[in-house]
C-alpha cells in the first residue's frame, strides 16, 4: 500500500500520521510494475472517448460560426439569420445529449464503433504515451493505482474525466513533496541567488506559452486539454495571458556560470486592476501568486514580491499590490500583508469574441475582469504600496 490506511483509520478515526516523504520512495517502487498493467486500463486513464471527442469538436465548430452569425443578425435583423441561429442551437443541445448518454455508459465500451485494428492501435498509441508518463510523474502512478484498486469495470467515462481532474490537483502537492525530499538532499548553507526577469512576450514567444513548464501546476502543458474553469481547456488561459497586453509574466531563473545553461525554476504571471476600496482609487498590480519548483519558502517568496514591488508596483505608482495565496502558490506572508477584503476592478485588454469585453478568466486570484463588485476573498493578500 502506498498511503497504509487501515479501515479503523476511515471509519474509527485510529488516526496513523501519513510521512508525504515516504509516499515518494513508495510509488518509485511501483513504477517497476507499470509495464505489465492492462493496455486498456492505461489508455482508458489517459485517453479519451473518440465519441466524445468528435461530438465536442462539432460542438466548436458550430459555437464558431454562431459568432459570426451574430454580428451578422445584429446589424441586419434579418429573419433568416435568426432561424439559422436557433437551428444550431438545437444542433449543440443534440449533440450536448449525446454525449451526457455517453457519459454514463461503460468506459470499456468507448471504442464500441472502431473496428479491432483500430482499436489496437489506438490503445497501443495511449499506452506508449502513458507509459513514458509514468516513468517522471508520481501523480499519474498515485491515480492509476486508485483506479486499479477501484477496479476498472466499474468506471463510466464520467468518473475518467473526474479522475483526470482530480490528478491535475495531485500534481501540485506531489511536486511540493518532491521539492522537500530535494530540499533534503541538498540543503545549502548560504542563499542561493535566482534572476527574476521580465518576460518579453513578443520576442520569447515559445517562452511564454511554456512559462509554467518549471513548476507542476494547472497551466504545465501537460495539463493543456484540462478543464478546471468556465469549462474552458486550460491552453486557452495560457493563450489569454500572452495575448492581453494587460498581462505579464516573470520567469524565476537560477544564476549559472557563462557556460552552463540557465534554468527556469518558477514564475510570477499576472495584471494591473483599479483600486475600488477607497475615493483615491488608484492602481493595482495583481499578481497570481510565486510558483518555485524549490519549495515556496516565506524568505524566497517574499524577496521575490518585494523585487517586483521595487521593479514594477513603484515603479508605475500603484496603490497596492495584490498576490494570490492558494494552491501552488501558498507561502506565509510577513505582517505587511493583510488578506482583509477589497474590492477591486480587474483590467484585460481582450475581446470575449462578439465585440464586447472579456468578463471571464480562471487563475488563483479568482477576481473575474472588466466587472464592477469584485472583491478578495481570505487567500489573496495585499499591501499598500504608496
Amino acid at each position: 500500500m502506498i498511503l497504509e490506511i487501515s479501515l479503523n483509520s476511515v471509519f474509527e478515526e485510529d488516526t496513523n500520521p501519513i510521512d508525504g516523504l515516504k509516499i515518494i520512495p513508495k510509488i518509485e517502487e511501483r513504477k517497476i510494475s507499470l509495464s505489465r498493467a492492462s493496455k486498456k486500463m492505461l489508455s482508458m486513464l489517459r485517453g479519451e472517448n473518440p465519441k466524445i471527442k468528435s461530438r465536442k469538436g462539432e460542438i466548436n465548430k458550430i459555437k464558431k460560426a454562431l459568432i459570426g452569425l451574430k454580428k451578422g443578425y445584429e446589424k441586419t435583423k434579418k429573419t433568416k439569420l435568426k432561424e439559422k441561429m436557433n437551428e444550431m442551437k438545437k444542433q449543440i443541445d443534440i449533440l450536448e445529449t449525446e454525449i451526457n448518454n455517453i457519459m454514463k455508459e461503460q468506459a470499456l465500451d468507448r471504442w464500441s464503433e472502431l473496428n479491432e485494428k483500430e482499436k489496437q492501435e489506438l490503445i497501443q498509441e495511449e499506452n506508449q504515451k502513458i507509459i513514458a508518463l509514468e516513468e517522471k510523474n508520481s501523480t499519474a502512478v498515485f491515480t492509476y493505482l486508485l483506479a486499479e484498486t477501484v477496479g476498472e469495470k466499474k468506471f463510466t467515462n464520467s468518473d475518467i474525466e473526474l479522475l483526470n481532474e482530480f490528478k491535475s490537483h495531485l500534481d501540485s502537492p506531489f511536486q511540493m513533496l518532491h521539492d522537500l525530499a530535494n530540499l533534503k538532499k541538498f540543503e545549502q548553507t548560504k542563499e542561493k541567488k535566482v534572476k527574476l526577469r521580465y518576460l518579453d512576450k513578443a520576442k520569447h514567444l515559445c517562452s511564454a506559452l511554456r512559462f509554467a513548464d518549471s513548476k507542476i501546476c494547472c497551466f504545465t502543458s501537460s495539463n493543456y486539454t484540462m478543464r478546471v474553469g468556465h469549462d474552458t481547456e486550460n491552453k486557452e488561459w495560457v493563450a489569454s495571458i500572452v495575448k492581453d497586453p494587460l498581462s505579464f509574466i516573470y520567469e524565476i531563473e537560477d544564476i549559472k556560470s557563462d557556460n552552463q545553461q540557465k534554468h527556469n525554476i518558477g514564475f510570477v504571471f499576472g495584471s494591473f486592476g483599479i483600486d475600488e476600496s477607497n475615493k483615491n482609487k488608484g492602481l493595482t498590480v495583481m499578481l497570481n501568486g510565486v510558483y518555485l519548483s524549490t519549495a515556496n519558502d516565506t524568505k524566497s517568496v517574499m524577496s521575490i514580491i518585494n523585487a517586483i514591488e521595487e521593479s514594477l508596483s513603484k515603479k508605475i505608482k500603484a496603490s497596492k499590490q495584490i498576490i494570490a495565496n492558494r494552491y501552488g502558490g501558498a507561502t506565509t506572508f510577513t505582517k505587511e500583508y493583510s488578506n482583509e477584503s477589497i474590492e477591486s476592478h480587474r483590467l484585460r485588454a481582450l475581446d470575449n469574441g462578439i465585440g464586447k469585453p472579456e468578463t471571464k478568466i480562471y487563475d488563483d486570484l479568482n477576481i473575474q475582469p472588466n466587472q464592477k463588485k469584485q472583491k478578495t476573498d481570505k487567500q489573496v493578500w495585499w499591501k499598500k504600496t504608496n
